[in-house]
């Protein structure tokens, strides 16, 4: 009777070598062909990712980057440092004053000292503009208008602060932006151009104070 063929893989000898490969010319213990294998393996998917991701990270930076967005930017973060100042007023009871520098094109808030009225006052949210934005004029309620030197306007405990706008200009063109600042808070905005600004500014003396309290004089 004929015996039946032993399918079974034999054992490799010590003086065999181990990458011998079988009579279909494979081998469990060689490496395969890196450039013959499909697909991609995870780590190799993974840098993929990471380099479209990065890819679309700075397309997404230069579309963000825009003149209009850095300027109109920049306006906002007048807006929250006024009424950062308005705040801290009413909180502390003590009247800060939010400064412009149209020189060192600069701002920044100043706390008053509680013991010493003398004193130096604490300067607080100091920010000084970007090289390619200017802050060209600072407008009062009265209708005076500053292009050099410091505007100072002081805060007061009831919210009230001075109402006056800021015009911000891209230095890579003609695009203008204006934050407009009125005397109570929720009077603040940002808009494009040269707007007729002095319509929502209100003097102290019109003021309506939410509970029918005027403002301190």
């Amino acid at each position: 009777r004929k015996s039946r063929p032993d399918n079974r893989r034999r054992p490799v000898m010590r003086h065999e070598k181990k990458d011998a490969p079988d009579a279909d010319g494979t081998s469990p213990f060689m490496t395969p062909d890196p450039m013959t294998r499909d697909g991609l393996t995870l780590i190799e998917m993974l840098v993929v990712i990471s380099i479209l991701g990065l890819l679309l990270w700075l397309g997404l930076s230069s579309i963000g980057s825009s003149p209009g967005t850095r300027l109109q930017a920049a306006a906002r973060g007048v807006l929250a440092t006024a009424e950062s100042c308005r705040t801290g007023s009413t909180l502390s009871g003590r009247g800060r004053s939010i400064v412009y520098d149209l020189d060192a094109q600069a701002y920044w808030v100043e706390i008053p000292s509680a013991t010493d009225p003398a004193a130096e006052p604490e300067r607080i949210l100091a920010t000084r503009l970007p090289p390619t934005i200017r802050l060209e004029t600072v407008l009062l309620d009265e209708g005076t208008t500053a292009s050099n030197g410091q505007v100072r306007l002081t805060g007061r405990s009831s919210g009230f602060l001075p109402a006056h706008a800021l015009r911000l200009r891209h230095v890579e063109g003609a695009m203008l932006f204006t934050a407009l600042i009125g005397p109570f808070a929720g009077q603040a905005r940002v808009t494009e151009g040269h707007p007729d600004w002095s319509a929502m500014f209100v003097t102290e003396t019109e003021a309506d104070v939410p509970g029918g309290v005027k403002p301190e004089q």
